[in-house]
């Protein structure tokens, strides 16, 4: 009886790991995230002969930008969008009021809108909201919100890696990233998520002005996506969450069949 009760185990144990495995396999992935992510160019320049527009409708070019000499923040939003983005430069700038003065000013922010229907009044508005933020506001003027044509976020975003979907007609399916840029424009750290501690800014930044690549190695995934009738709302993608839950029960299996024929040779 001790034996088939054993033997029992271990086919129901095996059952399960088969199933999960098999449910491992299936992509959970909607479509249009397919594509989305960030492939890590450290190192790699930002074009600097490319030109933007910034929220009072002058003209710059890159090189203008990253002539005076400062480190840069790079945040890709899109000034449309209604949930994520905003979370992402709210927090931006909550996390540089953190930071000591000195740290602070000695570096330019970009928020660079990769949507080309994005017009200077969105990147107005969008400016207006979340420099009225900063703790100290003359730090507003070393944050610029700018807008480009669809052949400069093309080469602007392929630079960085950075890799987003339409999903709607106004929607986009994208990661969370703020990139750390050196005084030239080569890209030194990629921070992932809607938030950051003042401590890794101010490291990042501190690399950036040295020159100091740095990869991530643990990446916090999150996705702007459609809007969903059902909910009312815009949909974040869970599929991290479900791939990690299906990894531990993976794990949980393995050990526990190897427990239980251990357990079977002792007796």
């Amino acid at each position: 009886m001790s034996r088939l009760s054993t033997k029992f185990r271990y086919f129901f144990t095996l059952a399960l790991l088969v199933c999960t495995s098999i449910a491992w396999a299936v992509d959970p992935t909607p479509p249009a995230l397919k594509s989305v992510g960030v492939d890590e160019h450290l190192g790699a320049r930002l074009p600097v002969d490319v030109t933007v527009v910034d929220a009072s409708g002058k003209r710059l070019s890159f090189q203008s930008l990253f002539s005076n000499g400062r480190p840069k923040i790079f945040s890709p939003v899109y000034f449309g969008c209604p949930q994520l983005c905003q979370l992402i430069t709210n927090n931006l700038s909550e996390t540089i009021n953190g930071l000591p003065k000195d740290v602070a000013a000695s570096c330019d922010i970009i928020s660079f809108s990769f949507n080309d229907a994005d017009s200077v009044e969105e990147a107005a508005a969008f400016q207006a909201h979340h420099v009225s933020q900063l703790k100290y506001p003359e730090l507003g003027s070393h944050w610029y919100f700018v807008v480009a044509s669809q052949n400069v976020i093309s080469e602007v975003t392929n630079a960085l890696g950075f890799r987003y979907n339409r999903v709607g007609p106004m929607d986009f399916a994208h990661p969370a990233v703020v990139v750390t840029l050196s005084p030239k424009g080569n890209i030194m750290r990629y921070l992932y998520g809607i938030s950051y501690t003042a401590r890794d800014l101010k490291l990042a930044i501190l690399e950036a002005k040295a020159g100091t690549q740095k990869s991530t190695v643990d990446k916090i995934w999150l996705y702007c996506y459609a809007y969903d009738a059902n909910s009312r709302g815009y949909v974040l993608q869970a599929m991290a969450v479900m791939r990690i839950g299906g990894a531990l029960t993976l794990i949980a299996l393995v050990f526990g069949i190897g427990w239980l024929n251990w357990k079977g040779r002792k007796k």
